[in-house]
């Protein structure tokens, strides 16, 4: 693995995830493992749209367009995955596309549920 995706899972605070152009997680952090409520060894090489509500899903592929394809990093973006027991976990991300290799480097707070 790249050293610059070593550094931003390892560092510190939040939940990290980084993906593909294609949505395939490259690799995450524990919390976010934990948080799903899977290994990280299970979740790396998955689509990211497999733990993504389907209420959110349209909005998250949105998302990933705006940075993959238009370069146009997003902040603030709130999105639903589903935990392996099926507990909603709202994640407010930070999803920027720092490398020119198509590589997404997302950092997220869990937050309320939006109303």
């Amino acid at each position: 693995m790249p050293r610059e995706i070593e550094d931003f899972i390892a560092s510190q605070g939040g939940l990290r995830a980084v993906v593909d152009a294609a949505g395939f997680v490259v690799a995450l952090n524990l919390p976010l493992a934990k948080a799903l409520g899977h290994p990280a060894r299970e979740i790396v090489g998955r689509y990211f749209w497999d733990y993504v509500d389907a209420t959110t899903l349209a909005a998250s592929l949105e998302v990933l367009d705006d940075v993959s394809i238009r370069n146009i990093d997003r902040t603030h973006f709130v999105n639903c995955l589903r935990s392996s027991d099926g507990q909603a976990l709202w994640i407010e991300w930070q999803v920027s596309r720092i490398r020119s290799d198509g590589m997404i480097f997302c950092r997220g707070e869990p937050v309320a549920e939006p109303t």
